[in-house]
């Protein structure tokens, strides 16, 4: 039989500094990502002349569909039932 826990005792008074000192290394990585986004967010992307000559070397080849727009449909529904 499972036994019933008071929600009043554990509180943010009582168990506030263990529940911090545990979840510490969660909250150093949320920082160390919000760092990285600002990061991210300031600095500017590389930016490169691409002339029209150039544009032949970098074109993904062109063709009408690479997927087939029924495959699409079947491909999910088999996912679906195999997963």
């Amino acid at each position: 039989m499972r036994q019933q826990v008071d929600p009043s005792a554990h509180t943010i008074k009582s168990h506030g500094a263990s529940l911090a000192r545990k979840h510490a290394r969660d909250w150093l990585i949320l920082l160390l990502l919000i760092v990285i986004e600002i990061v991210l967010f300031v600095i500017h992307p590389f930016k490169r002349f691409v002339g029209r000559d150039m544009m032949e070397d970098l074109r993904y080849p062109m063709k009408e569909n690479t997927v087939p727009v029924w495959a699409v449909p079947v491909s999910v529904v088999i996912l679906f039932f195999t997963a």
